[in-house]
């Protein structure tokens, strides 16, 4: 069951195509990691199972592309109210309509440590 929550948690990631999906993904990954874990640390002969191992490595794989995406998505976002709130940009933006975005935040679910029920 925590198998398959961790895989519909990474499907859920890959198929988000906006921040708000890509926050409900990432908190529901976390969770779904967070269990993962906890099944692990209860089960040591799974620690040593080689295909567990190599789960373990393809998580934290795309735990760190998450982090790198959500800096990277960040910093445009940046770039482009800094644009858009100096001149000239500023301008153009306003005779567009074009307005400030808020970066990305994670919900503050996302920093509560997931429950696990065996």
């Amino acid at each position: 069951k925590v198998l398959t929550e961790v895989t519909a948690a990474r499907a859920q990631v890959a198929g988000a195509k906006s921040p708000e999906e890509m926050a409900a993904a990432d908190t529901a990954l976390s969770g779904a990691l967070g269990r993962l874990i906890a099944v692990a640390e209860n089960y040591p002969e799974l620690k040593a199972d080689a295909h567990f191992t190599e789960l373990m490595r393809e998580i934290s794989g795309s735990e760190n592309r998450i982090a790198v995406a959500r800096k990277d998505y960040n910093d445009a976002i940046r770039n482009y109210n800094v644009t858009i709130g100096t001149f000239p940009g500023n301008i153009v933006a306003g005779l567009l309509g074009y307005t400030e975005v808020a970066p990305f935040a994670a919900d503050e679910s996302a920093h509560a440590v997931p429950q696990v029920v065996f």
